[in-house]
């Protein structure tokens, strides 16, 4: 659905999350109103073509930094697993902290991290060579920094919500994206 109001999203998001949904995502850079995309403020069944793409987007104003822990295609995280993505996250924000970027905004995916930086202007190739920089620098066996998070349209988890991959168990467990 596309939203313009705020609260709605919030509740839809949470609707969509507590009925079981894999996981709930939104668009954070600015989409253009068009006949595709104009503002409904409701859920509806996502049909190929009927979501936002990069034509969709009005600005590149988000980078982000998503490092998730290597594990089983499909599965939680383990605690172990989603700690070395942590470790990987505080190494990225403090050497880009030392060359000058302001503090991000932080989250956490329920498996692994999130770092947000607001990139007014930027560009999806500017974005894909950071994230590129930032896994050669940064990448070790236990977490990885996605590259693959470039695009304009790029979808994040709505914090909140209860990214749910594959079966829970005692050490593979949902968490809430926060």
């Amino acid at each position: 659905g596309f939203f313009d109001n705020l609260a709605e999203f919030a509740e839809k998001a949470a609707e969509l999350s507590n009925m079981g949904a894999r996981g709930v995502y939104f668009t954070p850079n600015p989409v253009s109103l068009g006949a595709k995309t104009a503002p409904t403020n409701t859920l509806r069944a996502a049909a190929r073509g009927s979501t936002t793409t990069d034509d969709d987007i009005e600005n590149v104003d988000w980078l982000l930094v998503d490092v998730d822990p290597e594990r089983p295609s499909g599965e939680s995280a383990t605690d172990s697993e989603k700690s070395s993505a942590k470790q990987v996250c505080v190494h990225v924000a403090k050497y880009l902290r030392g060359i000058g970027w302001p503090e991000p905004l932080i989250g956490d995916s329920g498996n692994g991290y999130h770092l947000m930086y607001r990139v007014e202007g930027g560009t999806a190739e500017a974005n894909r060579n950071i994230l590129d920089t930032l896994a050669f620098l940064f990448n070790t066996n236990g977490a990885k920094v996605d590259q693959l998070v470039f695009n304009p349209s790029r979808i994040w988890k709505v914090y909140g919500t209860w990214p749910k991959k594959g079966a829970p168990t005692a050490e593979r467990p949902h968490r809430q994206a926060k």
